[in-house]
């Protein structure tokens, strides 16, 4: 496994499936883990989900609809 330490990944569509296993993978390696989705209620899920299988993990859940360029904006402004 690679220690991914010190770097933060942005994870689309983190609230289920593949992005939600993807983002459970990098937070095992201790990446910083910032999980996209359109729904904070999933998103608070899986943060719970990931979060009890990775007590330590670093993670923090960032609502976005990437199909509109306001809410894309609005929301990497608040990131950066």
């Amino acid at each position: 496994m690679t220690d991914m330490k010190g770097r933060t990944v942005l994870v689309t569509g983190a609230t289920n499936g593949i992005g939600e296993e993807t983002a459970l993978a990098l937070a095992a390696m201790g990446a910083k883990v910032l999980l996209h989705g359109r729904s904070p209620e999933r998103g608070a899920a899986t943060l719970a989900r990931i979060r009890g299988e990775l007590p330590e993990a670093d993670l923090e859940f960032v609502p976005c609809d990437l199909g509109s360029l306001q809410s894309i904006a609005t929301t990497f402004a608040a990131v950066a």
